[in-house]
C-alpha cells in the first residue's frame, strides 16, 4: 500500500466499528475486518480470539481465492511460515524435559555440522571474498531458541546475501558449502535460521522426521487436525491463494502451483494451519503447557519460554534485501526481548496487549499474540506479500484495538 494511504486506511479501520452493545459484543471486531476487505486493504482474513481458554471470537471475511472465486471461510488453510517456529521450539523443550537435550550444551553435540561453523569476520564488498574464523564460543541450544546464535537470514542481511551469491556464482552450492555466522554466539540478537537447525536437532535426537514428531507429540494431542507440512487433496481445496502487492498498491493473485509431497521438514517454516488450530496451540501455552486434559509441556518449562532469555540485548529491526518479499521494519507489538521461541514486549501496546505478551508472525502476514496478563490470545491470518505490507499491518493494529475494546484487560 502506498505510504500516502497508510494513515487513511488505519483511520477507516478504527472508526468504522459501531459501538459495542449488549447482544452484539463482537460486532466491532467484525466491522474492522469487514471494512478492511471492503476497502481493498486486504483481500481476505480469518481471525480467532480466545479468553480464559474459551474461543470468544471467530470471523472470516473476503475471498479465499479470486479465480475461481471462493469466499473465505473459518476453516481456510494458510501457509503459516515462521509461525512454525514456536511449535518447533516446543518440540525441542519436550526433549529437554525428557533429558535428551541440554539447553546450555553445544548444539554441535547433537548436530556435528554446527560444531564446524565459522563466523564471517569480513566480506570484501568488491570481490565478495569472505574472511572466516572460528566462533569464540560454541553455539548452544538456548542461543538457537533465542536467536542469539549468530545465524541469520539473507533476506534481511546484505552480507549473507553477498556471501551466498559469491559461493553460488558459478552454479549450485558446492557440497563443501557451510552456513556461516554473522557474529559470535550470544553477543547479539538477529532473526535467522536458528530454528531450522532446531528442527534438524529434533529429527536427529528423536529419530523421526519433524512431521512424524509433531503429529505424535504436539498436533494430534492438541487436536490440530488441519496443521501439517503436507495437505491432503481435500485440505488443498481450502488453501488460501497467495496475493502480492503490485506497483500502485494493487494486490494480485499469484498463479497456483500444484503441491507435491514434502521431502524435508524445515523447523523454521513450512507448516500449513488454520486460525482455529493455531488458537489451540496458543491456549496450550496460556494453560501452562496444558490444554484440557492434555499436557504437552510442564508449567515450569512454559514459564521459562516466556521469560527474557537475551539479557540486555534487544531485538533489531528487519532490513530487507528484497522488498518484493519483505519490507523493512519491526514485527508489530513493541517487541523488544526474546524468550525461548517467542518474542516479548516489555512495555504495553497502547489500546492493546499487556507487557509480557508473547508474539511472532509468518512472512505471508499471519500474526498472533498471547497475553498472559489478560488471559487473551489472538491470531489473524492473511496471505499476502510482502511481509509487513502496510495494509496487513494496519488491519492487525485495528483488529488488536477492537479485541481489547471488546474484551478489556482486567
Amino acid at each position: 500500500m502506498p505510504q500516502s494511504l497508510r494513515t487513511v486506511a488505519l483511520i477507516i479501520l478504527l472508526v468504522s466499528a459501531p459501538a459495542i452493545t449488549a447482544g452484539a459484543q463482537t460486532a466491532g471486531i467484525d466491522a474492522v475486518l469487514r471494512n478492511a476487505v471492503a476497502r481493498n486493504i486486504v483481500p481476505g482474513v480469518v481471525a480467532v480470539v480466545t479468553k480464559d481458554g474459551v474461543m470468544v471470537y471467530q470471523g472470516a471475511f473476503g475471498q479465499r481465492s479470486a479465480a475461481p472465486a471462493a469466499p473465505m471461510k473459518r476453516d481456510a488453510i494458510f501457509r503459516i511460515a515462521s509461525m512454525t517456529k514456536p511449535i518447533t521450539s516446543v518440540a525441542v523443550l519436550q526433549l529437554v524435559e525428557a533429558g535428551k537435550v541440554k539447553l546450555d550444551a553445544s548444539a554441535g553435540d547433537y548436530l556435528p555440522e554446527i560444531a564446524e561453523v565459522q563466523v564471517i569476520d569480513h566480506l570484501d564488498p568488491k570481490t565478495g571474498a569472505a574472511s572466516l574464523r572460528p566462533p569464540r564460543t560454541p553455539v548452544t541450544v538456548r542461543q538457537l531458541l533465542s536467536h542469539t546464535s549468530g545465524y541469520g537470514y539473507s533476506l534481511w542481511d546484505q552480507v549473507l546475501t553477498d556471501y551466498r551469491a559469491k559461493v553460488t556464482a558459478h552454479g549450485a552450492r558446492p557440497a563443501s558449502y557451510r552456513e556461516a555466522l554473522r557474529f559470535d554466539p550470544g553477543t547479539k540478537w538477529q532473526y535467522g535460521s536458528s530454528t531450522a537447525w532446531l528442527g534438524r536437532l529434533v529429527e536427529a535426537v528423536s529419530g523421526r522426521n519433524l512431521e512424524q514428531y509433531f503429529r505424535d507429540k504436539i498436533l494430534d494431542p492438541l487436536a490440530m487436525t488441519d496443521t501439517s507440512f503436507d495437505l491432503t487433496a481435500a485440505q488443498q481445496l481450502r488453501l488460501v491463494t497467495e496475493r502480492r502487492r503490485a506497483p500502485g498498491g494493487v494486490l494480485r493473485e499469484t498463479a497456483g502451483v500444484p503441491l507435491r509431497p514434502v521431502k524435508s521438514y524445515p523447523g523454521d517454516g513450512g507448516l500449513y494451519s488454520t486460525a482455529t488450530d493455531y488458537a489451540r496451540f496458543m491456549n496450550m501455552i496460556l494453560g501452562g503447557g496444558q490444554l484440557g486434559d492434555v499436557r504437552v509441556l510442564q508449567a515450569e518449562t512454559v514459564a521459562m519460554m516466556t521469560r527474557n532469555q537475551i539479557g540486555s540485548l534487544s531485538l533489531s529491526s528487519l532490513k530487507t534485501v528484497d522488498p518484493g518479499i519483505s519490507l523493512s521494519g519491526d514485527v508489530p507489538g513493541r517487541l523488544d526481548k526474546f524468550g525461548l521461541g517467542f518474542a516479548i514486549n516489555t512495555e504495553p501496546v497502547e489500546g492493546g496487549r499487556a507487557s509480557g505478551s508473547l508474539a511472532w508472525a509468518g512472512i505471508e502476514n499471519t500474526y498472533f499474540w498471547i497475553d498472559p496478563g489478560s488471559r487473551t490470545s489472538a491470531v489473524i491470518m492473511m496471505q499476502t506479500l510482502p511481509f509487513l505490507d502496510q495494509g496487513a499491518v494496519d488491519t492487525l493494529t485495528a483488529f488488536e484495538h477492537a479485541v481489547y475494546t471488546t474484551f478489556p484487560q482486567r
